[in-house]
């Protein structure tokens, strides 16, 4: 009985190995003999052969392991066995379906369980890059996700906070600036070598020029050069 309980542990304890890069070059062999064998298999189907059920064994093979997926807590019957100087360290992933996938897993202090893929992150950070190491540290740490929590909450109650006075007065300031920016942009323009800004709408007791002209009323389209025409519609005089 001792024995076996002592097997079983070294057992268990073996599912937990750092991830290195004989752990990478491993499982990019495997993913190579994959493809090999899948290869075979399409060349025999290709010239006609009798394919064996040992040799297309597509429905068998190891299944994901639900207590095992991303995001659960590590299995009671594992946790007494995990070391915990591993934590938040890439390990080789625990799960034997993803014995030829490229990904690796962290255990957070919390136990729970993260996976990553052992690829290139941005094309140039591999697994063992220390950028990328520090990120994955942060992103599996407990506090990270009350961070994030925390974060969203103080947007939402800003969002449905009211207006406070100096804000409304920046933005009417703010407005004011615009409009007399706009005005003078527009008093700067000289028939017919320059265009109206967009949006600029000649309305009100002046002219484009700031004086009183009490007949225009209409709105100048985008981008439209003045010419004698526009100036007859806007009821400009030949000498405005």
């Amino acid at each position: 009985m001792t024995e076996d309980s002592d097997s079983i542990s070294e057992e268990e304890r073996s599912l937990f190995r750092p991830f290195t890069r004989e752990s990478l070059v491993q499982i990019e062999q495997r993913i190579a003999a994959e493809h090999e064998k899948q290869k075979e298999l399409e060349r025999k189907r290709a010239e006609g052969e009798v394919i064996r059920y040992d040799d297309e064994d597509e429905d068998e093979g190891p299944q994901p392991d639900p207590t095992l997926e991303q995001g659960v807590p590590i299995p009671v019957r594992l946790q007494g066995s995990f070391p915990p100087e591993l934590a938040s360290t890439p390990l080789e992933d625990i799960d034997p379906y993803y014995s030829n996938v490229l990904t690796f897993v962290v255990v957070s202090k919390g136990k729970d369980i993260f996976r990553f893929s052992a690829s290139k992150a941005m094309w140039m950070l591999d697994p063992f890059n220390p950028i990328r190491r520090v990120a994955i540290y942060i992103l599996v740490h407990p506090l990270f996700s009350l961070f994030i929590i925390t974060t969203i909450l103080v947007n939402c109650i800003l969002m449905i906070m009211p207006t406070t006075p100096t804000v409304e007065s920046t933005e009417l300031e703010d407005h004011r600036r615009r409009r007399h920016r706009i005005g003078e942009e527009s008093a700067r323009c000289d028939y017919p070598d320059h265009v109206l800004p967009v949006g600029v709408r000649v309305d009100g007791p002046t002219d484009l020029y700031g004086r009183a002209h009490a007949e225009v009323h209409q709105e100048v389209p985008a981008g439209r050069f003045l010419g004698q025409s526009d100036r007859r519609e806007l009821g400009l005089s030949q000498s405005q």
